[in-house]
């Protein structure tokens, strides 16, 4: 975590360290306040690490695609992130674009 291009996502010490969202580490990504639509995306981790867990609880397992909606997508093709995701399109057809519900429990999502 102290190599590129991981260095500027981790801070790692024993001492409690203040943070500002001016501070060029701050990395904060929300998703869009909007309903979320299934279009039939996945996002598949492709490391370094074996799992990873984002703030809606969906948990990434390295090399499993995971069903993820139009509001994870967008994060997850941010710059930050999209290093360390694979994205998709998994439908065999025209997608309807309904609003589904985020659950990590299951279901898209």
């Amino acid at each position: 975590m102290k190599t590129s291009p991981l260095q500027d996502l981790f801070i790692l010490t024993a001492e409690m360290i203040p943070m500002t969202t001016g501070d060029p580490r701050f990395i904060a990504i929300f998703p869009e306040q909007k309903p979320c639509v299934w279009r039939g995306h996945f996002a598949l981790l492709t490391g370094p690490f074996l799992e990873a867990e984002d703030d809606d609880h969906h948990v990434y397992h390295r090399g499993v695609p995971l069903e993820i909606c139009s509001k994870t997508l967008r994060v997850l093709n941010e710059e930050a992130y999209s290093p360390h995701f694979l994205i998709l399109n998994r439908s065999q057809s025209e997608v309807n674009g309904a609003v589904v519900a985020c659950d990590p429990e299951g279901g898209c999502c």
